[in-house]
């Protein structure tokens, strides 16, 4: 508890290279652990590769897992965060039976866009072949001259006894199924986990039809259309900004609902939303909030907004010009609401899917 209190009370931005040295120490002391050795129940869902940090679209991710579980499947559910798994690993293995479930969290983490994202899921397959796993939905991003890298990954995923992979998109599930990284069956079409979420019965109605939130991404995988577009709308609306990454912030299951809520309270205040980030156009999506879309270097938000490209409130674009084809009108004035009818099929499958794997390792 007391490397628990000290970690609360350093900035974030100290705190990453700070958990570098006190990780195990961290992980030993972690409520985690503690359910990890306490819970017997037959049949438990451990969360692997948890974050702490202040991407609330990861943590949305999680949260979104959470409640995909409880609905389908009366069990404990566990979160392993990946400070814990790094510092404690050998521990954490030796309170994993062989009846858990192994969840890796959803993402865009497998391949060379974030390596120590991938090294991380790569570790997790490697060291729990005997466990049912699934990977929650992901985007696969691996450049043209990787085959080596690829190759590997294969052999890795191919070694492992019962494991299903869920896509997010279809360029990432052509990939897969192209390369044959698995078995077509152990292969799954699943849009974002976060559109699993509904939020629209329960927030309040007030917004600003003349605001507009703008949600940007500040890396990698940031694109340059964004501020042109927002310079065009200032024009017309008062355009805020907002992020889906909070720094300075440690979240934890404990306050993860809380900081997520806050965020989808300032979406939905919004007349609309304009963003290069996937969980900000998702985020609009399960709030009701009209959203205005581009793309990333990943292709994922396009990916995604293929499940989603019949709601009228929600448009993908490739540049500033298209602005002026939107009646934005129209759309702030729809009903904000969000039909996930046509994408509860897919979470459905992969239920099944995750069923069957239980009754075959019986």
């Amino acid at each position: 508890m007391f490397i628990n209190s000290l970690l609360d009370l350093i900035p974030y931005s100290i705190k990453i290279p700070f958990h570098l040295i006190v990780d195990y120490w961290h992980s030993l002391s972690d409520e985690e652990l503690k359910k990890l050795k306490s819970i017997k129940k037959n049949k438990r869902f451990i969360i692997m590769g948890v974050p702490e940090h202040g991407n609330m679209g990861d943590q949305a991710i999680v949260y979104a897992e959470e409640a995909f579980i409880k609905k389908y499947f009366d069990c404990d559910v566990i979160e392993i965060s990946k400070n814990s798994y790094r510092g404690n690993k050998r521990k954490i293995k030796k309170y994993i039976n062989k009846e858990d479930v192994i969840i890796i969290t959803g993402g865009g983490s497998i391949g060379s866009l974030w390596k120590n994202e991938h090294n991380h899921i790569v570790n997790i397959i490697k060291s729990f072949s005997e466990n049912q796993m699934i990977i929650f939905p992901q985007t696969i991003f691996f450049k043209e001259c990787e085959e080596r890298e690829i190759d590997k990954f294969k052999k890795i995923l191919m070694k492992h006894k019962n494991l299903i992979m869920c896509l997010r998109e279809m360029n990432s599930y052509n990939f897969a199924i192209n390369r044959k990284l698995l078995p077509e069956n152990k292969l799954l079409l699943v849009p974002d986990i976060v559109l699993f979420l509904n939020f629209t019965n329960n927030l309040g109605r007030k917004y600003n039809q003349k605001s507009c939130l703008v949600i940007e991404r500040n890396d990698k995988e940031k694109t340059a259309e964004i501020e042109k577009i927002e310079e065009k709308l200032e024009c017309t609306y008062k355009v805020n900004k907002s992020n889906t990454v909070i720094r300075h912030l440690r979240v934890t299951k404990e306050n993860r609902e809380k900081e997520l809520l806050k965020l989808i309270e300032l979406i939905s205040h919004s007349g609309f939303v304009v963003t290069d980030r996937l969980h900000g156009m998702i985020m609009s999506i399960i709030s009701g909030t009209p959203c205005i879309a581009l793309d990333n270097s990943s292709k994922k938000v396009s990916g995604v907004y293929e499940f989603i490209k019949d709601i009228s409130t929600v448009k993908l674009i490739k540049d500033k010009n298209e602005i002026s084809e939107i009646n934005f009108k129209k759309m702030i004035e729809e009903p904000r609401v969000y039909n996930n009818t046509n994408i509860i099929k897919y979470y459905d499958n992969l239920a099944q899917a995750i069923m069957n794997g239980m009754l075959n390792k019986n």
